[in-house]
């Protein structure tokens, strides 16, 4: 009769003194050993960062582009409704979208650590990006003058402004 020996076979997940590959193994004594490559927390941390700009980055936009929907449907109100003369739109459409770009940027920044002005700043002018590009894909006519200057110069600077304010009032509550 042939008795035949089966060896187990452990993994032991161990310290890896082994930089080029993710893990090795060495089989001795019946047990196979697996060495694991420790992971870079660093490439963990900046990518985790990027992720989290790139959220609170789309929920600026998206947050800015709701107040001023919001904002603009609330003047059309009181422009129907009372007798105010039509002067008045092109300075509201500024002080709105400055207004809402302020306040989204602001609250966004709060969870953010760094770099308010520039962070701000870049969801402001991609506020103006987006509104650009629908304006003239919507409309035929459509050129930029003085009035698309000054918008620019309001989104960057309000976005700009309110990451500055989101990243103090953080720092304040701590």
């Amino acid at each position: 009769m042939k008795t035949t020996t089966t060896m187990k076979k452990m993994i032991i997940p161990m310290k890896n003194n082994h930089k080029n590959k993710p893990f090795s193994y060495k089989y001795e004594k019946g047990f196979l050993f697996v060495y694991f490559q420790k992971p870079h927390f660093n490439n963990l941390e900046v990518n985790m960062k990027e992720e989290k700009f790139l959220l609170s980055y789309i929920k600026g936009v998206v947050s800015s582009f709701t107040i001023s929907i919001i904002l603009f449907y609330i003047l059309g109100i009181i422009l129907t409704s009372s007798k105010i003369t039509e002067k008045i739109i092109t300075p509201a459409i500024l002080i709105i979208t400055g207004l809402s770009i302020l306040i989204a940027t602001s609250v966004v920044m709060i969870k953010n650590n760094e770099k308010g002005l520039l962070k701000g700043g870049l969801i402001g002018l991609s506020y103006f990006s987006i509104l650009y590009i629908v304006s003239s894909i919507s409309m035929q006519n459509f050129e930029i003058n003085v009035y698309s200057m000054i918008m620019l110069v309001i989104t960057f600077i309000c976005g700009s402004i309110g990451g500055i304010v989101g990243i103090n009032i953080k720092s304040y509550k701590k």
